[in-house]
């Protein structure tokens, strides 16, 4: 079975059902008595998850469990939520916290030499329960908790560099920003007391972008009840 089989499924269950659960189908392959190669799908249905530590357990309990298998690859399907962010304009937040996230169905593929595949279909929900789906966007995954062949640790240590860099980029930008617009003020400034004002006008604005950054994340509990 192939990725594009998986993702029609999946938008069907969805728009019929108005959920997907997250599911993992399995592919194995086991030699017949007359030397055929057969391969067998397994379905594991995950019961629903309400917050990041029940991720987390969930995605260590898929390492053994691929393992066991045997499993040169493997299809992970749920729903989530995709966040479109321009790393100069917000500081990074997981898509669950972002003001403006979008509902999506994630149909990934798993392969122990790597070569992974991502399909996301962005989706709304009607007032009348109709699910509507957006246009498919294929990508290749990076390094995340879902992929069963990379040690879940060292997948924790790669996404939280990542929160760093971006973080990063996002406070230099930022103060580039400020030093493009107060530097020619202060330096054409006469007195201390008008150089004292600019800098009070510089954090005043800078507490602004403290707030407004503040405003445009959810409180963790407000993302996990949207679990």
């Amino acid at each position: 079975m192939e990725i594009e089989e998986i993702v029609k499924i999946a938008k069907d269950v969805l728009q019929e059902t108005g959920r997907h659960t997250m599911q993992l189908v399995v592919e194995t392959s086991k030699i017949n008595d007359d030397g055929t190669i057969e391969n067998e799908l397994h379905m594991v249905i995950v019961p629903s998850i309400i917050n990041q530590a029940q991720k987390d357990e969930v995605a260590k309990y898929l390492r053994p469990l691929i393992s066991d298998f045997k499993a040169e690859r493997y299809f992970h399907i749920m729903e989530a939520w995709m966040s479109i962010v321009d790393v100069t304009k917000k500081m990074f937040r997981p898509a669950s916290r972002d003001i403006d996230r979008k509902e999506c169905l994630v149909i990934s593929e798993y392969r122990k030499d790597q070569k992974n595949q991502s399909v996301t279909i962005p989706f709304i929900r009607a007032n009348d329960g109709e699910i509507y789906v957006g246009r498919e966007r294929r990508m290749t995954p990076g390094k995340d908790i879902w992929n069963a062949y990379l040690e879940f640790d060292g997948v924790e240590e790669s996404l939280k560099k990542s929160v760093d860099e971006w973080n990063d980029a996002f406070f230099k930008s930022k103060a580039k920003e400020f030093t493009k617009k107060y530097h020619p003020k202060f330096v054409a400034a006469t007195s201390d007391e008008e150089r004292k004002n600019i800098l009070r006008e510089m954090m005043s604005e800078m507490k602004e972008e403290a707030t407004k950054q503040k405003k445009t994340m959810l409180e963790d509990t407000e993302a996990e009840d949207d679990q």
